[in-house]
């Protein structure tokens, strides 16, 4: 498996100039979103979310470790100031802040109970 964003452009095609590598550390990255001038790339193995500058360089500053029990992470989108990550195993969305702390369980939309 590459270890490697790929990028597109808006109608589809690639653009192999924008892709790049990620770090050793991200072996199983399970989505991607660009915020706040970074890409964010969830790791479905170790619980984690790598961040890299906009031209891909590694920024392990910005990395955020997501909540004990979001053990299943897969998929990651950016809405309104906060990280939302899916989780497969328990079907539900967990809701982190801007900075990459989990927020308070009330504080989730449309929160289901575990």
């Amino acid at each position: 498996m590459d270890r490697k964003v790929y990028a597109y452009l808006d109608a589809g095609q690639r653009e192999p100039a924008g892709d790049f590598d990620l770090d050793g550390a991200n072996g199983n990255p399970a989505g991607v979103v660009f915020a706040g001038g970074r890409f964010h790339v969830v790791d479905s193995l170790d619980d984690r979310v790598y961040a890299y500058s906009a031209s891909g360089r590694r920024e392990p500053a910005a990395d955020f470790s997501l909540h004990e029990d979001n053990a299943s992470p897969l998929g990651i989108v950016f809405v309104g100031g906060r990280f939302y990550v899916a989780d497969a195993g328990r079907a539900r969305v967990f809701v982190y802040a801007s900075a990459g702390q989990p927020m308070a369980q009330n504080d989730s939309p449309n929160r289901r109970a575990p």
